[in-house]
């Protein structure tokens, strides 16, 4: 009996995995956003958002718990638990909040998950590639941008990258999603 639940328990998991993966998948074919300068700005899915504030929130209260039944192995548990699922929200939190990749009429300008901004321009890109884990990797030999295919506006970016690169889509390696 205990088997069947595991079975359900893994179907829902897996189930959960893939909605969640087709998700981000399709909210990198949405259109992206204007912003005030009339450039376009990519931004992470609100799911990402929503997965950073829960995981966030689900470290506070082992944390809570732990100091309130204050005990050494109790603690450790909880501190345990409080990096773990903390240390897993934060960067989604600030992946969702903080990070942005504006496309401008003269190049890119990212904005990291810490606030720290690259800019590449259109005619210094050397290199385009796009590698296993869903990031589209662009260098001009000597500044690197990762950008995730997750991006609300992502299919922009690429519909643009093959207007100002002369290349197709599949001749920078970029598959569809």
């Amino acid at each position: 009996m205990l088997e069947y639940f595991d079975l359900i328990k893994y179907a829902i998991i897996i189930a959960l995995t893939t909605a969640a993966g087709n998700y981000l998948t399709k909210q990198g074919k949405k259109p992206a956003t204007a912003n005030a300068e009339r450039h376009i700005v990519l931004r992470m899915p609100m799911l990402i958002r929503i997965i950073g504030f829960g995981s966030t929130v689900i470290g506070f209260f082992p944390l809570t718990a732990g100091l309130i039944d204050f005990n050494w192995e109790t603690c450790q548990t909880a501190g345990f638990l409080f990096l773990l699922f903390t240390g897993l929200g934060l960067p989604l939190l600030l992946m969702g909040f903080v990070y942005r990749l504006t496309l401008t009429p003269e190049g890119l300008v990212q904005r990291n998950m810490v606030g720290q901004y690259k800019s590449l321009s259109w005619a210094s890109i050397t290199t385009v590639d796009y590698s296993i884990w869903q990031e589209l990797k662009l260098s001009d030999g000597s500044t690197k941008m990762k950008i995730s295919s997750q991006l609300v506006g992502f299919d922009m970016l690429v519909t643009e990258l093959e207007l100002r690169l002369g290349k197709t889509r599949s001749q920078m390696g970029i598959p569809v999603l």
